[in-house]
Parts: C-alpha cells; sequence; structure tokens
C-alpha cells in the first residue's frame, strides 16, 4: 500500500483523490483487437448458409443434454434420446 493511504479510512482517499491530491494510475484496456483470420472467417460465413435438417438438429440436440450432463448423474444417452425426442421445438428462423 502507498505509505500516503496507510492509517487512512476509504472516505479521507476518495476525498484526496477528488479533490486530485491523489492520481490514479492509468489503465491500459486488457483486451486487444484479435487479429485477421481468413480462413476462420470463410469456414464462418459458409457455416451461416448451410441448413440442418430436422434429424440433424435432434442429434444435435441429443448430444448437447448428454454432453452436458452433469458426472454420476443417471443420464444415458437413451434418456437423452427420449427427451430430446418428447421435446417440441418451434419457432424456426427463416433467412
Amino acid at each position: 500500500m502507498d505509505s500516503t493511504l496507510a492509517g487512512k479510512d476509504w472516505a479521507a482517499i476518495v476525498d484526496e483523490i477528488k479533490n486530485g491530491r491523489i492520481t490514479m494510475a492509468e489503465r491500459k484496456s486488457a483486451l486487444k483487437r484479435a487479429p485477421e483470420r481468413p480462413a476462420l472467417r470463410a469456414l464462418l460465413d459458409r457455416a451461416k448458409t448451410v441448413e440442418l435438417t430436422d434429424e440433424e438438429l435432434l442429434d444435435q440436440r441429443i448430444s448437447f443434454v448428454y454432453g452436458n450432463a452433469p458426472k454420476g448423474s443417471r443420464i444415458t444417452r437413451d434418456s437423452a434420446e427420449k427427451a430430446a425426442r418428447s421435446l417440441r421445438v418451434s419457432g424456426r428462423r427463416e433467412a
């Protein structure tokens, strides 16, 4: 801790900051813009145009449920499939 702050309460410290007697260190941004990745961008753009069949969506749903089941749970691939098949999903977006 800065020796000028030792023994002071927060209100006194805030007062000194507001009155310019203590200055805050300037902070650098922790996040930088990601580098360009043309190959990845091309794959993402292509993926936007792919239309999955209802069966492929069902397979993804089953995989998601089973893959996210807590360790030690009694969820099996069969129970995940049964649950996914009984789930009714509507509202499919049009491109």
